[in-house]
């Protein structure tokens, strides 16, 4: 039983490459892990990490370059994942690998966070400004809120049927300077005409 290449400190060979065939996943989901090892030499082991900790071992076969692994997705999955491997030369020694740069797993039932745009850092009193809240879902967002500076949340754009098979939504609300920290009246995001999606 080899020490887990997950734990190890980075090794003199190459880093393989990591492929995931999802980087998004509902829980219950499969998706799979694809190692790919640039070696003269024949790998002796390749290992599949999840973080640090090591989730598939398999023994390398002679003339083969690529690895699988099928993993099946739940709510602890989303998580850095890498994959490495080892080498036995001539005398027997084996030789580890660097691991793969980790690939990140992002499971859907956590809603990942928007991203918020701002026209202008700094304005006078009358000046507009404009906020840009980007959600990415698979779903559309039943309501955008912005946070007001007494701590208030408010909401600014409501759900959006024309968005149903969107992957993304863009939701705009146009303020003045003086109402930053007052309440706003609800905003909706633009509507998209159905017909030329």
């Amino acid at each position: 039983m080899i020490l887990s290449l997950c734990l190890l400190l980075p090794g003199a060979l190459p880093a393989p490459i990591l492929y995931l065939s999802w980087t998004f996943a509902w829980p219950g989901d499969s998706m799979q892990l694809t190692c790919s090892v640039f070696s003269w030499t024949p790998a002796t082991h390749i290992i599949f990490c999840k973080y640090r900790e090591e989730v598939s071992s398999q023994m390398g076969l002679v003339g083969k370059l690529t690895y699988d692994y099928d993993h099946v997705v739940s709510r602890g999955s989303s998580r850095n994942y890498s994959c490495g491997y080892e080498i036995k030369d001539s005398d027997s020694r084996m030789t580890k690998s660097q691991l793969s740069p980790a690939k990140h797993l992002s499971i859907i039932g956590a809603l990942l966070a928007p991203t918020l745009y701002l026209s202008q850092t700094s304005a006078q009193p009358g000046d507009s400004a404009q906020f840009q809240c980007s959600v990415i879902a698979l779903a559309p967002a039943t309501r955008v809120r912005r946070k007001s500076p007494p701590g208030l949340l408010q909401p600014f754009c409501g759900p959006q049927g024309p968005y149903a098979r969107s992957k993304s939504c863009l939701a705009h609300a146009g303020l003045t300077a003086p109402e930053l920290g007052a309440d706003s009246s609800a905003a909706h995001c633009p509507k998209r005409d159905s017909s030329k999606s």
